[in-house]
């Protein structure tokens, strides 16, 4: 379990904005940053993702690579783009374990890449590491 203190620290710096299509999924990243603390907001795909950057302002974004309608890859490169999170880091979600050993989203615009199945430790650890 991370430190109180940083635990602390998180809760005073983190609002997330989370991109995830499954339900449970959602469910899940949601428990885990609440438990820390974090304000969330979730979307269900990336056209939402871009309208509640357009709306709102979050300290990090938490974007799953395969979505229906606008997937995170491309959603990423619209929101550097047009600068709709400014220089704030981005998170990418991913299942593909094998593209992110091969280097698949190194060139992306991005901070990290959380792969799926994580723990709430890796999860806390990822975000901390960009936000902290």
């Amino acid at each position: 379990m991370p430190k109180s203190a940083n635990i602390r620290t998180f809760n005073e710096c983190c609002s997330v904005l989370v991109a995830e299509d499954n339900k449970t999924s959602q469910l899940i990243v949601d428990f885990y940053l609440k438990e820390f603390g974090a304000s969330t907001k979730i979307v269900f795909d990336g056209d939402a993702l871009l309208a509640a950057l357009e709306a709102d302002s979050f300290d990090v974004v938490i974007v799953d690579a395969m979505m229906l309608i606008l997937d995170g890859v491309n959603a990423i490169e619209i929101i550097r783009k047009k600068k709709l999170h400014d220089n704030k880091p981005i998170i990418l979600l991913t299942a593909d374990a094998v593209g992110v050993a091969r280097g698949k989203y190194r060139k992306l615009p991005i901070q990290a890449v959380l792969t799926k199945p994580y723990t709430k430790n890796e999860l806390f650890e990822t975000i901390s590491s960009v936000v902290l």
